[in-house]
């Protein structure tokens, strides 16, 4: 069976961030530029910003109304989509932007920055509320569980002074205090993510491996890697249904795996560069993602679902005769 690619679209230099509004109707992809994309036909909705930036990370507000991008110039920018107007610049990192999400109620704005720190600004008003002093490094991703309780981080290297933080945060996000520290990474943790049903955290990391992590503890679960070809990870997701993580790749795979026994069950070459992001539509049915060399890919997930049903398939066959 053939990987299915949905779309091809194209922007003028490589792509750090994509993103799927939660009604599943538009893609979002930042470069040194932003276009908003149909999901479904492919075609251009909106470029809202000029060629005057870089947008390292973009997510669409909850009610998918907004886009918002963290940046090169240390700012988090929030446009209306309709109109692709710029409605509000929030201003307080003193390091590029790296990581943004918009809280499932809307009310807030989290961003993680290389200055070591994440803020939680209020939505309508632009007004920053907290900052974490996260990390003794820059902070790469972050993330927010399902029900909005917790806050986790993740962080990396800073090169120019060697200092290095390869831990994540787990933060309790109504009091804004520490919960704990996940130790077990060797390198930047560029990606971190909360399954569906809010009892496990998953990171991915220069390291080259996919760690999977108990909320309620400090236990790690597992520890996935390919160890036959590996390379480092930019991107981990989970899947809806939390059966599958996708993770993309420094070499332009991606990669699909079993989240209860850590299997690869499909692999593929995606792109001709680093698969900077890669991200999945609330409804399972797509999988999004952005590279180096200048494309977004749209890819049919509920194909690749059924790629892998017919793979393990045929394995039970052979085990059987």
């Amino acid at each position: 069976m053939p990987i299915t690619e949905l779309s091809n679209l194209k922007h003028g230099n490589a792509i750090f961030s994509v993103a799927v509004s939660l009604d599943n109707n538009n893609i979002v992809s930042g470069s040194n530029d932003v276009h908003v994309w149909d999901l479904k036909s492919g075609n251009l909705v909106q470029s809202i910003q000029g060629k005057n930036d870089i947008f390292y990370s973009l997510t669409f507000s909850s009610n998918s109304k907004y886009v918002i991008g963290g940046s090169l110039d240390s700012t988090i920018k929030v446009w209306e989509l309709e109109s692709g107007k710029l409605v509000q610049v929030l201003e307080g990192h003193k390091q590029p932007v790296v990581s943004v999400k918009n809280s499932l109620d809307g009310k807030y704005i989290i961003s993680g920055s290389r200055d070591f720190s994440v803020k939680i600004w209020l939505m309508d008003s632009g007004e920053c509320r907290h900052t974490f002093k996260a990390h003794w490094g820059p902070v790469k991703s972050i993330a927010i569980s399902p029900d909005g309780k917790f806050l986790a981080s993740g962080a990396g290297e800073y090169r120019y002074s060697g200092t290095k933080d390869f831990t994540i945060k787990l933060w309790d996000f109504e009091t804004r205090m520490p919960i704990r520290t996940l130790i077990g990474h060797e390198d930047d943790i560029l990606s971190v993510d909360f399954s569906p049903d809010g009892k496990y955290i998953i990171s991915g990391s220069w390291d080259q491996t996919i760690k999977v992590w108990n909320l309620k503890t400090p236990d790690l679960v597992r520890s996935i890697e390919d160890k036959q070809n590996s390379a480092p990870i930019y991107s981990v997701v989970i899947s809806p249904d939390g059966r599958f993580i996708i993770s993309s790749h420094q070499d332009g795979m991606i990669k699909i795996w079993d989240f209860e026994t850590g299997a690869l069950l499909l692999n593929f070459k995606a792109h001709n560069g680093v698969i900077w992001t890669v991200t999945i539509s609330s409804d399972g049915k797509y999988l999004i993602s952005g590279s180096d060399d200048k494309s977004v890919k749209v890819w049919n997930f509920s194909e690749l679902v059924k790629e892998i049903e017919y793979k393990l398939k045929l394995k039970i066959g052979d085990k059987f005769f």
